[in-house]
């Protein structure tokens, strides 16, 4: 199987990912780019490929850049690949026929994938590696990455759309370790030759709920406490506390605040009809910003319900990734 037919049938996959980020536009995979082996062994072998994804949409100019994909790719003998994450078959060089799987999706490349990994030299470990004796499972909900579980005390976040650089997360949950209210880190996975981020490994909270899934129960079945909101309060603002503590912090111009409001309300309202009625009011609130310099700092960037988690020991804030579709 030739290199442009495999990559024709990986983006076939991807238009069924959740994670993939370029669906409803014409698309075109230039380039697949395999990086060194994570694991071979008798049962298979798995290796990172980052896929280089070309949008073509003519009424965009400037052209939209190339978007990255991270796929984690088993290769196992064929014909014993789980129907699920089986994207193809091919001949593989000193391997032979094989099954080419999404790695996370297919039970028998998710124990390669954990061996791989705690051998690996481009994992930075900052605690004990897991048993790898453990049950490995994959979370199943609406993600923008690809989590794994190992056993009761691990998580693995594999990480999908990718940018050139250190990870926001990464950065992040090493500043905020130990601190109680952040996913403990225990380790994170780099591609130092190509400058990516591709994973990082992280305690699991136990007995945590998904803060959305908690609040509708909650406000369904019962009176909310106010000290559970308070506690979900006093935790972000701590978060935010120490984030403008460890990284730099700045100060833009009142006025600049002031115009880029206002141009955003233009453009929504252009998109957004029952938007208009509303336009004066909002511009008025708008231009009561002053001139003056306004504090600016590092924030969470994309914080909702379903960024938090809440345990017995309390609120827990995830995913330090920011808004997918802007800058830091």
């Amino acid at each position: 199987m030739s290199d442009l037919v495999l990559a024709t049938q990986w983006l076939v996959y991807l238009n069924q990912a959740r994670w993939f980020q370029a669906k409803g536009q014409v698309q075109t995979v230039p380039q697949l780019s395999p990086r060194p082996w994570l694991i071979q062994s008798p049962a298979g072998w798995v290796r990172s490929e980052v896929a280089t994804v070309e949008l073509h949409n003519p009424g965009l100019l400037p052209p939209p850049p190339p978007q990255l994909y991270h796929l984690l790719v088993g290769y196992l003998p064929a014909g014993t690949a789980e129907p699920a994450a089986l994207v193809c078959q091919i001949d593989l060089p000193d391997f032979g026929r094989a099954d080419v799987v999404d790695a996370p999706k297919s039970p028998q490349a998710q124990r390669l994938i954990l061996d791989g990994l705690i051998a690996s030299p481009q994992v930075h470990w900052l605690k004990p590696p897991p048993d790898r004796e453990q049950p490995i499972h994959l979370f199943t909900g609406e993600q923008s990455n690809t989590n794994l579980m190992v056993g009761q005390s691990t998580i693995i976040k594999l990480f999908r759309r990718l940018n050139p650089g250190p990870s926001i997360e990464a950065e992040i949950l090493s500043a905020l370790n130990d601190s109680g209210v952040t996913p403990q880190l225990d380790g994170w996975w780099r591609d130092v030759e190509l400058d990516l981020d591709l994973g990082l490994i992280m305690a699991f909270i136990p007995q945590a709920e998904d803060g959305w899934a908690w609040a509708t129960g909650t406000c369904h079945d019962q009176p909310v406490a106010v000290e559970a909101w308070t506690g979900l309060g006093q935790t972000l603002k701590q978060v935010h506390d120490w984030l403008a503590a460890d990284f730099p912090t700045d100060t833009v111009s009142g006025a600049v605040i002031r115009q880029r409001l206002s141009d955003r309300l233009h453009q929504t309202s252009a998109q957004v009809p029952a938007l208009k009625p509303w336009q004066p009011a909002l511009a008025s609130l708008i231009n009561r910003i002053g001139d003056e310099p306004v504090p600016v700092q590092r924030i969470h960037g994309d914080f909702h319900l379903g960024q938090t988690l809440i345990s017995p020991a309390g609120w827990t804030i995830i995913d330090f990734e920011g808004e997918p579709l802007k800058p830091l």
